[in-house]
């Protein structure tokens, strides 16, 4: 009779949920310190791996944005220049080791190694920046060890319906605003050309992808790429759920 009851009890048994994270900022301010690669789902649709850069050092964790579904992000958790937030890391180029001269599909899913050089995928980056006041921040460091950053109130990507159009507020930093230009752009690759110039394909001509106006001058996954490093990376801002 008691091995009967345990086999009982035992199909009784029922796996809890796991509760992702939604951002890289729930994730700091639940205590996690440490940058890197965590698991998030920003809005129920599935969890998928982030870079989470939580003061600027380096971790991976896991997020749930939405409720429907989680995944791993890096978090950078230690920029110090914006305090108390963490920022889920979108795109990364530390050596110039990974092509980003890809077509559409890759920059739809994303591509990359997120503890090196990645781009997490714009339909990630829609999840995350969906709903909530977001903030985007841009991190550059040259190879002479200078280092500069743009910070956008108000960001975030469309979804693939509109081409993942690009939606930038207010800038502050030291960077220069580069990419006002870029605001209520769609995203260009070379298979799919959503930009302003009618004569030539900007992806094309750059060896890139990215929200081109008329391949204007900002663009970080060029393959003349100029810098040492580069981070672009965001966080829900006080009115987020994020």
């Amino acid at each position: 009779k008691i091995e009967k009851i345990k086999k009982v009890e035992e199909q009784e048994q029922v796996e809890e949920p796991v509760n992702y994270a939604k951002s890289c900022d729930d994730l700091y301010k639940s205590g996690k310190t440490t940058t890197g690669v965590y698991t998030i789902d920003p809005d129920g649709l599935g969890p998928f791996a982030v870079r989470c850069d939580m003061e600027t050092t380096t971790g991976v964790n896991t997020i749930d944005p939405d409720g429907l579904g989680a995944f791993a992000v890096r978090c950078d958790m230690e920029t110090t220049s914006t305090s108390g937030r963490g920022w889920t890391i979108f795109q990364r180029r530390v050596d110039g080791s990974l092509s980003f001269y890809r077509q559409w599909y890759g920059y739809k899913i994303g591509f990359g190694d997120l503890s090196g050089e990645f781009w997490l995928g714009l339909d990630k980056i829609h999840r995350l920046t969906a709903s909530g006041q977001n903030v985007l921040r841009v991190d550059l460091g040259s190879f002479e060890n200078e280092a500069a950053y743009a910070v956008y109130e108000s960001f975030s990507v469309g979804n693939e319906s509109n081409a993942y159009i690009l939606n930038v507020g207010n800038y502050s930093g030291t960077a220069g605003d580069s990419l006002a230009v870029n605001n209520g752009m769609k995203f260009t690759t070379r298979d799919v050309d959503n930009d302003e110039r009618r004569a030539a394909n900007c992806a094309t001509n750059k060896e890139s992808a990215w929200w081109y106006n008329s391949c204007s001058t900002a663009d970080l996954n060029g393959k003349n790429y100029s810098l040492k490093r580069s981070e672009m990376k965001y966080a829900g801002g006080e009115e987020s759920n994020h």
